[in-house]
This record gives structure tokens, C-alpha cells and sequence, in this order.
């Protein structure tokens, strides 16, 4: 016969970060330090952890080995989301030419990407799919899935940015090699012209 006694205590004793957004908390104990197989925390979370409280004296930290588990704190940084969000929207109002413009570097920056890459196969996943959003070829979440996939995406815009980059080191070094172009001289300044004449000494 089994015997067993029930107490009235929740097993759950922690919860996420995204899982307490939105609640307010008497105290809270946040742990940051790292864990097997977990991501590491971002910024954002730690925000949401330290904002649960009114008073920062109702805040703890978990036991964390300031030597071993310190070095991913140091390293987080600002969302790039919430920094485009922050300089470029003001009284209910986006920059539209600032948006254009930083839309622009992206994809000039990708294209540049793609146009150093020998082999799309040596790029990653991941590396694929950000290239992917920057150009707007909209990358279905089932694509995302298949690297295959997205090379095949991107192989006409890569094939397009590899042409583009031999024809502009092409121009360049023609226009080095130019016999007809002289090289502009410097104008001299004639130091006799500028130069004043030092007042002699009288002598005594």
C-alpha cells in the first residue's frame, strides 16, 4: 500500500524571462550566469528581469563565478532593432529618407558579401538568410529550413554582384594603366616670392 502526504508548494520555482513580462514582483532573484545548452542572455532579458520590481533593493543574483560566468555579460550588446527604432523614429513619425538610406548600406554591404564569396557553399545557414532579408527576396520560413534552397535563391544575385565587382577592378585598373592621363603636378610654392626679409641689425 503506498502512503504519500501532499504539501501545498509549487514545484515551478523559476521562470523565464519572457514568461514574467508584463508581471510585477514582490522581490526577484535573477540568474545570469551560464548553463549547458542554453542560449546565452541577451540584454533585453535582463532588462525585463531588473524592471519586474519597484525598488532595486528587492533584486538578487544567483550564485555566479564572477571569473568563468562574468565574460558573456561583457560582451551583450543593444538590439539592432531598437537602435534603428531609436534613431529614426520621433514623435510618431519614422524617417523614411534615413530608413532608405541605411536600407541602402545593407544592401550594398550584402551585395559585397556575396561578391567576396567564391562559393556559396561556403557560406553558413544563417549567413545565407541574412543576405536573403537584405536584398528583400523574401525567405519563406519553410526555405530557411534548406541551405540548398537559398543558394538557389541567391545564385542569379550572386552571379550579378561577382560581374559587378570584376568590371569595377576591371575600370580601375585600366584607368591606372592610362598612358594618355598625365599625373597633375602639385603646385610649388616659390619660397623667395613668400619669404620676408629679416630686418638687419644696426651695429653699435
Amino acid at each position: 500500500m503506498l502512503h504519500f502526504k501532499s504539501h501545498t508548494v509549487d514545484l515551478t520555482f523559476a521562470y523565464t524571462y519572457h514568461k514574467v513580462q508584463g508581471s510585477t514582483m514582490p522581490e526577484v532573484i535573477l540568474v545570469l550566469n551560464k548553463s549547458p545548452g542554453r542560449a546565452h542572455i541577451k540584454l533585453t532579458s535582463v532588462y525585463v528581469g531588473i524592471s519586474r520590481v519597484a525598488h532595486t533593493d528587492d533584486i538578487r543574483l544567483w550564485p555566479i563565478n564572477i571569473d568563468e560566468d562574468t565574460d558573456h555579460l561583457t560582451k551583450m550588446s543593444q538590439d539592432a532593432a531598437l537602435k534603428i527604432w531609436k534613431d529614426n523614429y520621433s514623435n510618431h513619425k519614422w524617417d523614411t529618407r534615413a530608413l532608405q538610406k541605411l536600407n541602402a548600406s545593407k544592401v550594398e554591404l550584402a551585395m559585397e558579401k556575396l561578391a567576396d564569396t567564391a562559393d556559396l557553399n561556403d557560406l553558413t545557414r544563417d549567413e545565407l538568410i541574412a543576405i536573403g532579408d537584405e536584398r528583400g527576396l523574401g525567405v519563406t520560413s519553410g526555405q530557411r529550413g534548406k541551405k540548398s534552397n537559398l543558394i538557389l535563391m541567391l545564385k542569379a544575385t550572386w552571379e550579378k554582384a561577382r560581374q559587378a565587382a570584376k568590371k569595377s577592378r576591371h575600370t580601375k585598373k585600366k584607368k591606372k594603366n592610362d598612358p594618355k592621363k598625365k599625373p597633375t603636378k602639385k603646385p610649388t610654392k616659390n619660397h623667395n616670392q613668400n619669404s620676408k626679409k629679416k630686418p638687419k641689425k644696426k651695429s653699435s
